[in-house]
């Protein structure tokens, strides 16, 4: 009753200051009460007299941890002409400096506080996230929101450093990728009142900020009334809620302040009720296809305000659902009537998330007729839709409820759903309401919406790549095809048959000893086995950082390659085999069964070959360990030969190697990078790929990869080992292994240490990128790499900070190259303008000589210790999507070091034996630029 009365009074006082000119009539007050009931009984919730909103909740999930949001009702849609991109500049601003904290970054670092910020359409918003139990950290929290709200500070110096880091988040890493989505959202948008303002304007806005123009906007928009701190976690809600009614009433209202709703309406998306037909010229990728867009209002849970909008919310996704069963069994057939589909094409993002769009893709080869896969298309999508029956519907409302009763306890999940209460005045329903309008939806209905909602006859674009403008049909031939599959009674056909489960292989676990050795560290919960067949084991279970992880199970296997890198056709063949077979068909099921298999058990199975090695890399939960074992057995023992599958994979690789499918990504970058400071490896080429037959990489694989001969296991995750290692020490003991192998490779993958400049050019990009390597000899103890790895911390904080002028993440990293030597090397890497590289190079240059000549502080070494210790101590105790073990491991056993030593002593020596002096030695004995290398990549062509 206390909190209510307390929303009454603030409501009260505000309606009688504005009167009823303002948003708060009685009706809105009521309504907001009743929202707040519904969304969380136990919110204290408020606004002051100047308009600024509070929410504040006690939350201990996780335990100790804080989350604060200071939520701006401002973003893109209250940009007026002369200011564009000006709200994502100012939350850039407002990360880094404001007038108490001129170097906030650094400031919320040496705290132990997560700074992040985000810029929307109609809203921006500056999170803090940070450990609770310390008054300091929790005060100066409260003070950066209260920075943030009304004392960001705009130097012309910084705002020309971040207009520069804003250009560059922007720039297109990867080209093709960005041009095509850039397209396709273009396309479709174009018939509607909503347009996307096109990169280079973006740009030319950013290279002329208007200092008053920005200052102008942070007035106009950052006022108290459209302002609220929300902030949920392990705190004391009462002396919360003094401090802010305290720190927060002197911020001022403005004088006929302007209403961001009003602006907002301006953009509620309109639909025409057309189709649209548009031939695109595609000079990167060549084949013909059609893609086809449709697009409908979007109903997803970001507003809510009414059970109208929750029922269409409802319909929509359970509508997504049933259409994306549906669809997957058509993809799953060599020639397919579309080989890509999804319902959320952007994310379903276009538009300020007002418009869902599925996508289709169907290729068309030169041979084959435009109107022949139009017509198949329409037939696939005819059957999808006659496909709904009561038990697929009963079954995917039974997983949609799942899904909506799932809670968000956690902080984080809490604070964002204040958040759009405060944006959008946001319901959470209950329960109760979701599950009466599940219950009432039937077939019929569900059928009714979606033939409504994706009727191919309206809003639907169809967009021709590489096809002659004489070949392209226009609507009335388009609608005659679709007329006329609803009429014809062939259907397509369904090859594709779900496997629920994979034969047995293995014998019954006995309790016959399978190995020669079982030993287990204690300290650190290191096992180690080797089988009687010689192949390695080493277990080391750790705890899952979410809930997400729980039971994960992960497995690193690695052998060195037994062929000769001299004879250079059967390495290849070797090397590129495992990616052939376990891409392709084994134990008489095609790899779109085994693909299916594992995505719906949550198993993960790749292999590749890297620096010398075959490697299998895998992850299951660990009660589909038997599940797991199995598929690889049938890739090892029973890989099948089939013709379509191998043009499939050959047509993949082929599409990789031309650049345009996944531009110039990390793995790409490092096989460039290693190409120049390693001993060139023999690789696949684009010839060789054209003249390579099936049997000769089937045979190359049952010689080299299609055994386990030699191989070590590391089994990481979250297992107890004593119930994990009899189950997989018996499915590999049951595994062929081979004595009679190829002669082991003379070591010829060295590193090459020697300075070079490289410049390399690559298809598609509109960029350059950049790698600046620094090789030094160093010795191999604790000490010495808990040096190098503060260094590289340091080096990384001044290279951020001095390239983000033009680079949105520059970094630099520690690596070593060669670790049986002692080399380990000190990167930079950074994309750029094309053009401004050799500058940016100069700026890198500097910041790498001046931490040589003048080392760290002792404050800074102070905080950084303390960061990495907690870090070190996180990764070992902890795993999530990074593990830190399975590497770690691979790295001690390949150089037969002790891995229990070197976990044990690092955290003692950052702790107890770090200086100040001996740190800044360390800067000017490793730092060289003695054999630095250089590699800049730079397109191919100018687009």
């Amino acid at each position: 009753m206390k909190v209510i009365k307390m929303i009454q009074h603030t409501l009260i006082i505000l309606f009688i200051l504005f009167g009823g000119s303002t948003a708060f009539s009685q009706k809105a007050i009521k309504e907001n009460q009743e929202n707040l009931k519904i969304l969380d009984s136990t919110v204290r919730y408020g606004k002051l007299d100047n308009g600024f909103t509070y929410y504040l909740k006690h939350n201990e999930n996780p335990p100790g941890r804080i989350e604060m949001i200071l939520s701006v009702k401002a973003g893109y849609f209250q940009e007026s002409q002369n200011q564009i991109e000006y709200a994502h500049l100012i939350e850039h601003m407002g990360s880094f400096y404001t007038g108490k904290f001129p170097n906030l970054t650094n400031f919320t670092d040496s705290i132990g506080i997560y700074n992040h910020a985000r810029t929307d359409y109609e809203k921006t918003h500056y999170t803090l996230s940070f450990a609770a139990g310390n008054q300091v950290r929790l005060n100066a929290a409260m003070q950066i929101l209260h920075e943030w709200s009304t004392n960001m500070l705009f130097k012309p110096e910084d705002l020309a450093l971040q207009s520069g880091a804003v250009i560059a988040e922007g720039r297109p890493k990867d080209f093709y990728n960005h041009w095509l989505l850039d397209t396709l959202s273009n396309t479709t948008l174009s018939n509607t009142n909503f347009h996307l303002i096109k990169y280079p304007k973006k740009v030319e806005s950013m290279k002329h900020v208007d200092l008053n123009e920005i200052s102008k906007f942070y007035k106009d928009w950052y006022r108290p009334d459209l302002q609220a701190a929300i902030i949920v976690g392990d705190v004391n809600v009462d002396s919360l809620e003094t401090i802010i009614r305290k720190k927060f009433t002197d911020l001022k209202v403005a004088n006929n302040p302007k209403d961001p709703e009003i602006i907002n309406k301006k953009f509620d998306l309109q639909l025409p009720g057309k189709n649209q037909y548009v031939s695109i010229r595609d000079s990167i990728n060549k084949k013909r296809r059609i893609i086809i867009l449709k697009k409908k209002i979007n109903h997803d849970d970001d507003i809510l305000r009414s059970k109208e909008d929750l029922k269409n919310m409802i319909l929509q996704r359970l509508s997504m659902n049933i259409l994306t069963k549906l669809h997957s069994p058509l993809m799953k057939q060599y020639e397919p009537p579309f080989i890509r589909y999804t319902n959320k094409f952007g994310a379903n993002g276009l538009a300020n998330r007002q418009l869902q769009v599925s996508l289709w893709e169907i290729p068309v080869r030169k041979d084959e007729n435009i109107e022949e896969k139009i017509f198949n298309f329409f037939k696939a999508d005819r059957i999808i839709k006659e496909q709904i029956n009561t038990s697929l519907l009963n079954k995917e409302k039974s997983e949609l409820l799942n899904e909506l009763i799932i809670k968000a306890n956690n902080s984080q999940d809490i604070a964002l759903k204040f958040q759009d209460h405060f944006i959008y005045n946001n319901k959470t329903w209950p329960l109760d309401e979701k599950k009466d309008i599940l219950k009432d939806i039937g077939v019929s209905e569900i059928s009714d919406y979606i033939a409504d909602q994706w009727n191919l006859n309206i809003d639907t674009d169809f967009i021709f790549f590489n096809v002659d403008d004489e070949q392209i049909p226009d609507h009335g031939q388009i609608m005659k095809w679709l007329k006329n599959s609803r009429d014809s009674s062939s259907q397509p056909v369904f090859n594709f048959i779900p496997i629920d489960s994979l034969p047995n292989q293995f014998s019954s676990i006995s309790q016959n000893k399978i190995y020669k050795e079982n030993y287990k560290e204690n300290i650190i919960g290191l096992t180690k086995v080797k089988l009687n067949n010689g192949i390695n084991l080493v277990f080391k279970p750790s705890a899952p950082a979410s809930p997400r992880y729980d039971d994960v199970v992960s497995i690193l296997g690695y052998k060195k390659i037994s062929v000769a890198t001299s004879d250079v056709k059967n390495y290849i063949a070797t090397t590129a085999s495992p990616d052939m077979i376990i891409s392709g068909e084994a134990g008489g099921y095609s790899k779109f069964q085994l693909q299916d298999f594992m995505i719906n058990k949550q198993i993960r199975l790749r292999s590749q070959t890297t620096e010398n090695e075959f490697n299998i890399e895998g992850e299951f939960r660990a009660e589909d360990v038997k599940n797991f074992f199995n598929l690889l057995y049938l890739y090892i023992t029973d890989p099948n030969e089939n013709s379509k599958a191998f043009q499939s994979w050959k047509s993949d690789k082929q599409e990789l190697m031309s650049g345009y499918k996944y531009g110039l990504n990390d793995v790409l970058l490092k096989d460039i990078s290693n190409e120049l400071q390693y001993s060139n490896l023999p690789k696949l080429s684009k010839d060789e790929l054209r003249e390579i037959d099936y049997s000769t990489y089937l045979r190359a694989y049952k010689k080299g990869f299609g055994n386990l001969s030699g191989y070590t296991f590391i089994i990481t995750g979250d297992f107890d080992t004593d119930k994990l290692l009899p189950q997989i020490t018996h499915y590999l003991s049951e595994f062929p292994t081979l004595t009679n192998q190829y002669s082991k490779t003379v070591e010829n993958y060295q590193y090459n240490y020697k300075p070079f400049e490289e410049t390399v050019h690559f298809k598609n990009l509109k960029q350059a990128v950049v790698e600046l390597s620094f090789p030094v000899r160093v010795a191999k103890d604790i000490k010495t790499q808990v040096q190098l790895d503060l260094l590289v911390k340091k080096l990384n904080q001044m290279i951020f900070d001095r390239l983000r002028i033009d680079c949105y993440t520059p970094r630099a990293s520690g690596k070593w190259m060669d670790y049986k030597n002692g080399i380990y090397a000190f990167k930079i890497s950074f994309d750029s303008e094309v053009g401004n590289e050799q500058r940016m190079i100069q700026f890198a240059l500097e910041e790498f000589h001046s931490l040589k000549e003048n080392g760290v502080t002792i404050e800074w070494l102070n905080t950084a210790i303390d960061q990495e210790r907690n870090k070190y101590g996180q990764n070992l105790e902890t795993f999530w999507m990074l593990n830190f073990w399975p590497e770690y491991l691979k790295k001690s056993l390949q150089h037969n070091e002790d891995p229990e030593e070197k976990v044990l002593k690092y955290e003692s020596v950052i702790s107890h034996f770090i200086n100040l002096e001996e740190m800044n030695k360390a800067a000017m004995k490793y730092l060289s630029v003695e054999t630095s290398q250089q590699l800049i990549i730079l397109p191919e062509i100018e687009f």
